[in-house]
């Protein structure tokens, strides 16, 4: 799943629409579109398994109507849907969404009073609040209860991770990215809504990403994937720098490989995740490669020196 839109743009997301509205979303400037599949949570069980149907290049969710405080999500969930949200119908039912870590989404699907702590647990774990415009277009008379349900989200979140998606079943009532910033402008929310759609994205990815959510701690997720991202982004390519060198140096592929090891650093291609392997130091190599590698040892140390600030600094990344 890609996280972050291209160099100097920014990719508008929906995040709730029906497989019929997505070639409209698409035609009206969204860069990422997600799929929604309705279930009851009465109908999840061991045995359950989804058909997730999601046009190429669209990512798939999965909306779950909850009136109860308990939600058992079976491993079909959990695997096959990109991003998975709760609809709460009751105060109960809303204040355990907004505590269940596999929850990156928590819709409102009733008026009843909300939380403060509910709201400020869901945040902290990087979760995000969602209001659906498409049913207050569809029924003029559900828009007093669009405007009540954002008056309480935003006094309880402040403004902060509320995100308004359409919630479209017929492409209709889809709307462009302009209008929908000026939506939210008019229902007391910020006006700029995408930086936390892709929380949400960023989130789902990490909870699907078994292994990073090994090496995350849960309340620093989205916080550290943010900042690792960055991070890659900044920074040139790590195989063209030593190209680079090594074209400079004319020293032959098979040395600059064994300099790479001798560095103690093996990266993993991933931009979040470096690891190091203890390997021999200078003493382990024979006078004889000593004397083959000649004028290139001082270039070796001073790439062991960056390399290794390099490798410190990523670690502070990961760990922090």
């Amino acid at each position: 799943m890609r996280v972050s839109g291209g160099v100097g743009r920014v990719e508008h997301v929906e995040l709730r629409c029906s497989s019929d509205a997505v070639a409209e979303a698409w035609r009206l400037g969204y860069g990422k579109v997600v799929v929604d599949h309705r279930v009851e949570a009465a109908s999840l069980s061991r045995s359950f398994k989804p058909e997730v149907k999601a046009p190429a290049g669209a990512l798939s969710r999965v909306t779950i109507v909850l009136d109860g405080p308990r939600l058992d999500l079976p491993k079909a969930v959990l695997t096959r849907f990109d991003v998975i949200a709760v609809e709460a119908s009751s105060e109960k039912a809303f204040a355990h969404a907004c505590g269940n870590d596999n929850v990156d989404v928590v819709a409102l699907g009733g008026r009843f009073a909300i939380s403060r702590s509910a709201v400020l647990a869901a945040l902290k774990r990087g979760g995000c609040l969602e209001l659906a415009y498409a049913p207050a277009i569809e029924d003029p008379t559900a828009i007093r209860h669009l405007v009540a349900a954002a008056a309480r989200l935003a006094d309880a979140a402040r403004g902060r991770g509320v995100v308004l998606s359409s919630g479209a079943t017929n492409p209709r009532f889809l709307r462009p990215p302009p209008d929908v910033a000026n939506l939210a402008r008019f229902l007391g929310l910020k006006r700029d809504l995408t930086p936390y759609a892709w929380q949400v994205l960023r989130r789902a990815e990490a909870r699907r990403n078994a292994r990073l959510a090994r090496w995350l701690p849960p309340g620093n997720v989205v916080r550290v994937l943010s900042e690792a991202l960055r991070r890659a982004e900044d920074e040139p390519p790590r195989e063209a720098e030593a190209e680079a060198e090594a074209s400079a140096s004319g020293a032959p592929e098979k040395e600059e490989n064994a300099a790479t090891c001798e560095e103690g650093v093996i990266r993993n291609h991933s931009p979040v995740i470096e690891s190091a392997v203890e390997m021999p130091d200078e003493s382990g190599v024979s006078s004889g490669r000593r004397r083959a590698l000649g004028g290139e040892m001082k270039t070796n140390v001073a790439k062991r020196r960056r390399l290794q600030a390099i490798f410190i600094r990523k670690r502070r990344v990961v760990v922090g």
